[in-house]
């Protein structure tokens, strides 16, 4: 079976933004990454400081808010415009910004494959316990039969 790469809305082809949930999970991967990047940091002021400054301003709900969007290098550099930290943490912010979203992109897909499943499923199953019986009308041949003969013909 094979997955789209990214989920997107019917309408217009852009990605889906993320749920309430998938957001927390994409926050608690963005704290933790700020944990990680800032430890390996050796400047004194580094080590006076929390993590959390890492993101400045309103640079963590900017990314948040646009995650979704975020599908290469460039789109990470342009929503973090101002970043300080860009030319450090770039690439590899973007490395987990994109496996987050594959992943999330391949649940979705999962999710939608087997609700596909399901319908697919439930319409056979409605079909196979119909107890309506489809009628079939003959059109009238040109063999001289009546009306009432084609009504009262048997079906086959």
């Amino acid at each position: 079976m094979e997955l789209s790469p990214v989920s997107s809305s019917e309408s217009n082809g852009v990605p889906v933004p993320l749920t309430q949930v998938e957001r927390d999970h994409a926050h608690a991967k963005l704290l933790q990454f700020a944990r990680k990047c800032w430890s390996r940091k050796t400047a004194a002021f580094a080590r006076n400081t929390p993590a959390s400054v890492i993101w400045t301003g309103d640079t963590l709900e900017t990314l948040l808010s646009n995650f979704h969007l975020i599908r290469g290098r460039e789109n990470l550099a342009h929503v973090l415009l101002e970043w300080r930290w860009d030319d450090e943490d770039g690439d590899s912010l973007f490395e987990l910004v994109d496996a987050v979203n594959r992943r999330l992109d391949r649940r979705r897909a999962e999710a939608q494959a087997k609700r596909d499943r399901e319908v697919v499923v439930a319409v056979g199953d409605s079909l196979a316990t119909s107890s309506s019986t489809t009628v079939c009308i003959r059109p009238l041949e040109s063999s001289g039969e009546t009306e009432d003969q084609e009504k009262r013909a048997p079906l086959s």
